[in-house]
């Protein structure tokens, strides 16, 4: 299943409806915590769109009430960007595609996702799992 289909799943079991239409300034997209609702800007590209709808739907799980004009702190970032990545990814597809010496683009290009996603994957499961990549 994509990531993309998988993310439709989780919004609709958390109750979160998705939408695509236009965002404030250069937002790739938005969590309207009041209205369960996340936004995502037209003509995003598949990387984006995937990457995207994890993040916003990791406010969405921690019930962030953003206001776009004021943005949110870098706690609630941190928060939806690694609920992001421990829910996105499926384990065995990362570690089937992760070969010794591969940077974060070329394994962000063989996943279909944003190099920032490989980049926190690998810290969170530093962190959680004492994961290291083989070199």
């Amino acid at each position: 299943m994509s990531y993309l289909a998988r993310a439709e799943a989780a919004a609709e079991q958390m109750g979160v409806r998705v939408r695509v239409a236009p965002t404030p300034g250069t937002l790739w997209g938005v969590y309207d915590h009041e209205h369960a609702l996340i936004t995502l800007r037209p003509g995003l590209g598949r990387r984006q769109l995937n990457w995207t709808i994890w993040h916003e739907l990791g406010h969405a799980w921690y019930g962030h009430e953003i206001h776009w004009h004021e943005g949110c702190n870098r706690k609630q970032e941190l928060a939806a960007t690694r609920w992001a990545v421990m829910h996105m990814f499926d384990p065995d597809v990362f570690e089937s595609e992760l070969l010794p010496g591969m940077t974060n683009d070329a394994l962000a290009h063989a996943l279909e996702v944003m190099p920032v996603a490989v980049k926190e994957l690998k810290a969170v499961w530093e962190e959680r799992y004492q994961y290291r990549q083989p070199v």
